[in-house]
């Protein structure tokens, strides 16, 4: 009888370990490595258990080995069982999961199971880029997962001939012994490869342009194993889930006997609420209509500045002068009629009243921005010089020029490339948002959502503890800039990065420019030089 794990959150792999010994002992002694692969030809589930490992740079961090035996959890089985029979019915299928299922990992030894004890067998990987599918010392990646798991199993079974440098090369890895391959493409490339015996399409959610990757894709293999976290309606995954064409395989947290109730609640609390509904959730729906910033986190910001008035907001502000954390201008410059142009100073988590300026007039409002800047110590000022912004341009370089600028004026154009920063998903800005508006925007919403975290905590009513340096405080008295961050959408895009709605779109909903948010978001433009910042004093 095999060993099995009793407690999935500590699992204790001791008698795991002393079976494989036995195994590997006994199948050496009888010299019966021939019957063993006529075995393991039609038991995946086997295989996998006997021999492989996963690993897991997390356990490093509490004094575990990051190499764990591959013993699979009662519904990891059942999906192994369901992919024999996508491949032996010679059918497709979908599979929709909640993070951290470890389904990456379940294909991967699949298809080790099929290249190895399968002569001639091909098995295509395709995500929606590249890296996802190999990128060489990346464990996230597909095939250095394959990699890892080729370097702990027994010599008999590496297949004769086989070096890890010659055949486990970027995005193919071959058998020399028996003529199986497993190839890896990303993006737009999937599909455009040879025939496979089985081709699984991982977060096929976040493909952009996923119905012509399809397409191609079908005319690859008769075996498509489409799996993915969920990523709103509009895309050929959902298409895939819910036509009634293809077997589905659910694969949700509570299907994770490592996980309860007590792990859920802290995911939401850690995680973006709309985050939950889709990667732990699978709320298709979740994307759909998304509002960027919740009324009710902005509402919390403007009781917290309440709460905080006094005595408390002068320790802050001292705080933010004894570390020398400098003021950033937000300038928005206003496209004529009956918008205005708008400024606001973010100092730490502390937003300044808006200043508003009703004027034509290009070189006013740069010097109107030039003023302010100064006035209030503002080394600083970033505003947008797209469209009506590019006068402003002008008369800042010129300044410059003439040395009568004593700020930075810093032209943030919002519709380029995202930062690098990492996100706490460990997402990259560059694979997260679509463009810098939409980085700005989430990294507001971030504070805010900590904001309103926050004032539930301090009121007993759940909520999480944050450093005040990481909130955002906006004024009671800001009602016209608390509605416009409360109305503007946001929506995720077939590739799964996050986008802001256009000022098209709102007018279209009989929505005016929202200058003051616009303001408020160029404050947190991510910073692309280190500046000198003098002792700065002030309350707002």
């Amino acid at each position: 009888m095999k060993a099995t794990i009793l407690d999935w959150k500590n699992p204790d792999y001791t008698e795991v370990y002393r079976e494989r010994n036995a195994r590997l002992d006994k199948i050496r002694a009888h010299d019966a490595w021939d019957a063993a692969f006529d075995y393991y030809r039609t038991r995946p589930i086997e295989a996998i258990e006997d021999w492989l490992f996963t690993y897991d740079p997390r356990n490093l961090a509490e004094g575990r080995s990051p190499y764990v035996p591959f013993v699979l959890m009662p519904h990891q089985k059942a999906y192994i069982r369901w992919l024999m029979d996508r491949w032996q019915n010679v059918e497709s299928g979908a599979v929709e999961k909640s993070r951290d299922m470890g389904i990456s990992w379940l294909a991967v030894a699949f298809a080790w199971w099929l290249w190895t004890f399968h002569t001639g067998s091909s098995v295509a990987f395709g995500s929606y880029k590249e890296d996802v599918v190999d990128k060489v010392g990346d464990p996230k990646s597909l095939f250095e997962k394959f990699r890892l798991l080729m370097r702990r199993l027994p010599d008999e079974l590496i297949p004769k001939g086989y070096v890890e440098k010659k055949h486990a090369t970027h995005l193919k890895i071959s058998n020399p012994a028996n003529e199986s391959v497993i190839v890896g493409e990303g993006g737009d490339r999937m599909g455009r490869g040879g025939r496979s015996s089985i081709y699984f399409l991982d977060e096929f959610a976040f493909v952009e342009r996923s119905l012509a990757v399809d397409g191609s894709v079908s005319q690859n293999s008769s075996v498509r194993i489409y799996q993915s976290t969920a990523n709103g309606t509009g895309n050929a995954f959902f298409q895939k889930v819910h036509s009634g064409t293809h077997p589905v395989f659910r694969f949700h947290w509570t299907d994770d006997p490592r996980k309860d109730q007590a792990w859920y609640e802290k995911q939401c609390e850690e995680l973006d609420p709309e985050v939950v509904a889709q990667e732990i959730d699978i709320n298709y729906e979740a994307s759909d209509n998304l509002i960027a910033i919740s009324p009710a986190w902005i509402k919390s910001s403007q009781e917290l500045y309440r709460i905080l008035a006094g005595v408390e907001l002068r320790k802050l502000v001292h705080r933010l002068e004894e570390e020398s954390v400098p003021k950033i201008g937000g300038g928005d410059v206003a496209a004529g009629g009956s918008a205005s142009n708008i400024f606001v100073i973010r100092w730490g988590p502390l937003l300044s009243r808006t200043s508003e300026l009703k004027t034509d007039d290009l070189i006013d409002v740069a010097g109107w921005m030039k003023e302010q800047s100064e006035e209030q110590g503002v080394p600083i000022t970033n505003y947008d010089p797209i469209g009506v912004g590019a006068g402003v341009v002008t008369m800042f370089k010129r300044w410059k020029k003439e040395s009568r600028m004593k700020v930075k004026a810093v032209a943030v154009h919002v519709g380029k490339t995202p930062s690098n920063r990492v996100w706490s998903d460990g997402k990259r800005a560059t694979d997260k948002f679509s463009n810098l508006k939409a980085e700005m925007w989430w990294s507001a919403r971030d504070r805010l959502r900590k904001t309103h975290s926050h004032l539930a905590w301090m009121r007993g009513e759940g909520g999480k503890e944050h450093d005040l340096m990481d909130l955002l405080l906006i004024h009671p008295a800001e009602n016209k800039l608390a509605r416009e961050l409360g109305v503007v959408k946001a929506k995720y895009l077939e590739s799964g990065k996050i986008q802001i709605e256009s000022k098209t779109s709102l007018k279209t909903r009989g929505i005016v420019s929202p200058d003051r948010a616009d303001s408020v978001i160029l404050t947190e433009a991510p910073k692309k030089k280190r500046f000198r910042v003098g002792r700065q004093t002030g309350i707002f």
